[in-house]
């Protein structure tokens, strides 16, 4: 493999002959006058896109350079003038800044997946850009993406940020993913009004909020996190299917839509102690509530008349330690197909 690359003080090495040494790679000097070699580490490579894949600037639409599979991309270079690159991927390089996207302002998918990047720049011309994926980075903040009015799609999972911010411009957004960051409060979408998937698991949210006037929402993620109810906020948004809150310390299923068309709900390790009230949500074909406090099969009464309950998980809590467990339950709610990792009609 040849590329061109650059080491610290006065040297300087181009069309450099290159073998991997553990985590380091060996730069043989172009020069036969010169027998010494350079040992880089990965990251102070200067690694271009064309270096990894054969590119037809003239006629290639799509870019694509998978780290994992071999040689990492540490800058984004050498792709000016593509007019007709639609879609950017590098994944699991090793690039730590976005200058080099400004020239490609036909671009609708960028994807910078798992590299070093800490600040989100160069994206202010790029106004047909649909879907942009920075996550596994450490980004602090997003108020850029502000300038990418036409986005649908934003992954910023796995990152440092603090606040929700910066999507003001983002109307036509369908699925935010910002799980695994450092946020507290859910805010600054009230002009998401397409919003479709929200994925906020693994942040520190301690109240559903601020989501209640997004009557597209047909997915929520707030698992991880440190809410003790689920609240009001959601209970009008009839689009609602798929409900996570997962590793939390909710006590109850009060504020579940119950006219919406809800069919999974996962509350597993929860303080679920009561489920009073989940009979009015007939929609339902899953709920998960492993580890729940639940002790009692008078408890679980009113999945009874669930018409469409067939999965149920309630292992590791008390209800599950007695011995006619399963037998009991599939009396009690006949439409079940799977109770735990179980099909039903194994017993």
């Amino acid at each position: 493999m040849e590329f061109v690359s650059k080491v610290s003080g006065d040297a300087d090495v181009t069309a450099a002959t290159v073998t991997t040494c553990g985590s380091c790679t060996v730069v043989q000097p172009v020069s036969d006058d010169d027998d010494d070699y350079i040992t880089l580490p990965p990251a102070d490579r200067l690694v271009i896109p064309e270096h990894c894949v054969d590119i037809d600037k003239d006629n290639d639409e799509i870019v694509q350079v998978i780290g994992t599979r071999g040689a990492k991309v540490t800058r984004i270079a050498g792709l000016e003038g593509m007019i007709g690159l639609k879609t950017l991927i590098l994944r699991s390089c090793l690039v730590s800044s976005m200058e080099g996207v400004e020239t490609l302002t036909n671009l609708t998918k960028l994807e910078l997946y798992d590299n070093q990047i800490e600040t989100i720049s160069s994206i202010q011309r790029l106004n047909n850009l649909i879907i942009l994926d920075l996550s596994f980075n450490s980004i602090r903040e997003v108020s850029l993406v502000e300038a990418c009015p036409a986005l649908e799609e934003l992954y910023i999972a796995q990152n440092k940020l603090r606040k929700i911010e910066g999507l003001s411009s983002l109307s036509q957004l369908r699925i935010l993913d910002l799980g695994a960051n450092r946020i507290r409060k859910i805010e600054g979408l009230d002009n998401c009004t397409n919003l479709q998937s929200l994925w906020l698991g693994k942040n520190k949210i301690t109240e559903i909020e601020g989501v209640g006037h997004i009557a597209s929402l047909k997915i929520l993620d707030v698992q991880h996190n440190r809410l003790t109810s689920i609240g009001p906020d959601i209970c009008n948004l009839n689009a609602l299917e798929e409900l996570y809150l997962a590793f939390n310390m909710i006590e109850n299923v009060d504020g579940l839509p119950v006219n919406s068309v809800l069919s999974t709900v996962d509350l597993s390790t929860n303080k679920i102690s009561t489920i009073n009230g989940i009979e009015k949500h007939v929609s339902l074909r899953e709920l998960w509530m492993t580890k729940s406090l639940l002790s009692t099969y008078e408890e679980l009464q009113p999945l009874a008349t669930l018409p469409l309950l067939e999965c149920l998980y309630l292992e590791h809590s008390p209800i599950a330690k007695d011995y006619e467990y399963r037998k009991k339950l599939t009396a009690l709610i006949p439409t079940l197909i799977q109770l735990d990792a179980n099909s039903t009609t194994r017993w």
